[in-house]
């Protein structure tokens, strides 16, 4: 008779259970639905009200209808969303090149892109991306067997604190010696940089095909500049004493980054240390937390553009004088137009141009060859930034970029799109599960962020040699650094 009641009880419990779940789901399922529809409604609104084409709407809310999909999951599962999570991070930079930015344009009426009207490609681009976000989130939550990361990542994570202290000093050491030998062949003064050229202030220069043939490394001496912010990291991470020369030390790396005027590198970097908080104490950022994130980004992103020209070329009465919210805004607007470069592409490869096949990749792997030792080592496609802009050589002189979308399709048209967008999301889910596979080594904290803050670099800046050698500077450091350290531990340990 007690064996019965103790069954009743469970069956219960499980029921009860299975009931709370199903009223979870019902809820947040209602919710979406209703954020949804009110989102919709809105646009709706808005495209009546400012004369907006309503068949562009449309498609806009399909691509922001997939964008939003991951939150509904998360949602469900867990009851919670970790902004954290890299299918945000991507989903979020998609919505604001390809969804948000599109709608304020179209609300402003700022519909041109070097004298041509991309926006009657707005369809079929669209179109396209909606199927590149539904293959990568196939690659997402696909059932992909995870045991193959500890193949991939096979290291032991030891955290010796006074190693990996030693090895950041070493990085950063080596980062500023190889920056500063950057400059003295380029006659920059270095101290001029780390201080906004108030200080021993000088003109930037710009490496051209000549001096690249004489100082055949003067590239990645540039680059090494990238150590700095893994070097910041690990000490971040693993100091425990003297924390306060941290801020002195991330106001100079910030301030060289600021004067160089790579405002991705800055992101990068800032977004690192301020999630890193929340990955050390396992917690999510809050609502009001973003919002902050958000407008120093702004900031930061609108900021630099505004006045980078000026501190580039000594001129601080200028920077001055730029420095102001319009041209910030204006900065920052602009740095947003990178789905215009897309739309072109749709319209003119293979048009003007035949895809690539591939070649773009094969440029990333023969990239890190200095020119000095391959004089004639091919670095771009001839004639395809003019297709890309149907012969228009404007866009190419003022350095018009374009995502790692495009960069799929000028290879493989839609094809490419599909595959490597299914791939792409399967790199987010290895990239997710090996974070919480090790998320209580520091060394998993910072190539995990460095990693996820990076895809935002990626995603908007598609040139692949251009990111497989970000991805070595400022990625591939501290995984040198984690399997270093562990490895002298580990011999440690055995004698």
């Amino acid at each position: 008779m007690n064996k019965l009641r103790i069954d009743a009880n469970k069956m219960s419990y499980h029921f009860s259970h299975a009931d709370r779940y199903n009223k979870r789901i019902l809820f947040y399922l209602v919710i979406e639905l209703l954020v949804l529809f009110t989102y919709t409604l809105f646009t709706y609104f808005i495209s009546y009200a400012y004369n907006i084409n309503l068949y562009y709407v449309i498609f806009l809310d399909l691509l922001s209808y997939i964008l939003f999909y991951p939150f509904l999951v998360s949602l469900i599962k867990n009851g919670s969303i970790n902004i954290l999570e890299p299918i945000y991070i991507v989903n979020g930079t998609f919505y604001l090149y390809f969804v948000l930015q599109p709608s304020i344009n179209l609300l402003t009426n700022n519909k041109y892109f070097f004298g041509i009207n991309v926006f009657p490609e707005l369809p079929l681009a669209t179109i396209y991306l909606i199927v590149g976000m539904i293959m990568l989130m196939i690659g997402y939550y696909s059932k992909f067997d995870i045991s193959i990361i500890k193949k991939l990542f096979p290291f032991k994570y030891t955290d010796n604190s006074s190693k990996a202290v030693r090895y950041a000093l070493i990085l950063i050491f080596i980062g500023f010696v190889m920056f500063y030998l950057y400059t003295k062949i380029l006659g920059i003064s270095f101290i001029g940089l780390v201080t906004l050229n108030l200080i021993n202030g000088s003109v930037g220069k710009v490496v051209n095909l000549s001096v690249e043939q004489i100082n055949p490394f003067i590239n990645y001496l540039y680059s090494s500049n990238y150590f700095l912010i893994g070097g910041f990291m690990i000490l971040y991470a693993f100091q425990k004493r003297w924390r306060f020369l941290l801020l002195p030390l991330f106001l100079i790396i910030f301030f060289l980054f600021s004067s160089i005027g790579f405002r991705f590198i800055l992101v990068i970097f800032f977004l690192s240390v301020f999630f890193y908080e929340y990955l050390k104490r396992n917690t999510k950022p809050k609502l009001i937390n973003l919002i902050v994130i958000i407008v120093i980004m702004f900031f930061i992103v609108g900021g630099i553009g505004a006045i980078r020209d000026s501190i580039r070329s000594n001129n601080i009465q200028s920077a001055q004088k730029n420095f102001n919210l319009e041209n910030i805004i204006l900065q920052f607007d602009s740095n947003l137009d990178i789905y215009q470069p897309f739309y072109s592409m749709i319209l003119n490869i293979p048009k003007y141009h035949n895809y690539l096949y591939g070649y773009t990749y094969y440029l990333a792997l023969i990239s890190f060859i200095p020119r000095g030792l391959w004089p004639n080592r091919p670095t771009g496609i001839p004639g395809m930034r003019l297709a890309i802009f149907a012969g228009d050589p404007l866009p190419f002189e003022n350095g018009v970029a374009y995502p790692i979308i495009g960069d799929f399709y000028i290879n493989f048209g839609l094809l490419g799109i599909i595959i490597f967008m299914f791939i792409s999301g399967l790199f987010l889910k290895v990239l997710w599960k090996y974070f919480e596979m090790y998320k209580n080594s520091n060394w998993a904290k910072i190539i995990f962020l460095l990693s996820s803050t990076y895809l935002i670099q990626v995603i908007s800046r598609g040139w692949p040699p251009e990111i497989l050698q970000g991805w070595f500077f400022i990625v591939f450091p501290v995984i040198f650094g984690q399997w270093l350290t562990s490895r002298f531990s580990l011999r440690s340990k055995q004698l």
